[in-house]
């Protein structure tokens, strides 16, 4: 390759468009072929970005050979690749990257991008691995608040049973002065049982199906 080819090859990739604030950290290499690979491995990872419904594909070098020839040419790991051999790669699939690399007889001119992509994928694996804790939290701590509905229901209901059992032992010799609070009480647990009692009525505990839908 003359020097005129080199430079016209430069200026091409140029034309690849990138951020103003993260041109300082992009740059042109010149990887050579040594022993029949270039040193480096790609890893395309699928990130989905909550509330834009969509799902960013992510290409990054997720490991470079130690003294092989892209390390020795300056790729590090976290590097995402712009351009291969002056075609843009950008929104390029995982094969077609790899295509374009393979089919390279001997050089690559890769244009690069610093991202620590490896940290990135690292923080959003963790990201999810504590969003599917929480979620499970929440389906365990709703379980306990019905469990707890249904043995305060319960209680009540052996209250109610248990002062009416007395009232009836007791309403043949005298009237009760608490007569008044027993009815109320009782008219107060018929509404509860004759309402058809739903856990997913009682607030703060909806029902495992509704929690399902939460976007955790």
């Amino acid at each position: 390759m003359t020097k005129q080819q080199l430079t016209e090859e430069t200026l091409q990739d140029r034309l690849i468009k990138t951020d103003e604030r993260e041109n300082f950290k992009r740059r042109t290499i010149i990887v050579e072929k040594q022993l029949g690979t270039f040193g480096f491995e790609l890893q395309t990872y699928a990130i989905h970005h909550k509330g834009r419904n969509e799902v960013e594909l992510c290409t990054y070098v997720c490991d470079v050979h130690p003294d092989g020839p892209a390390y020795l040419s300056g790729m590090r790991a976290g590097d995402i690749i712009l351009s291969v051999n002056g075609i843009c790669v950008e929104r390029a699939s995982h094969e077609t990257i790899v295509h374009l690399i393979t089919v390279s007889p001997n050089a690559l001119r890769l244009v690069l991008l610093f991202e620590d992509c490896v940290k990135k994928v690292e923080h959003n694996k963790k990201l999810v691995k504590l969003k599917r804790m929480l979620y499970d939290k929440k389906l365990a701590y709703r379980a306990l608040q019905a469990q707890e509905k249904r043995v305060m229901l319960g209680l009540a209901r052996y209250e109610l049973n248990s002062m009416t059992s007395l009232a009836s032992d007791d309403s043949g010799f005298y009237s009760s002065p608490g007569s008044s609070q027993l009815s109320s009480k009782s008219q107060s647990m018929s509404s509860i049982s004759s309402g058809g009692f739903n856990l997913s009525q009682i607030p703060g505990n909806e029902s495992l199906e509704q929690i399902a839908l939460l976007d955790v």
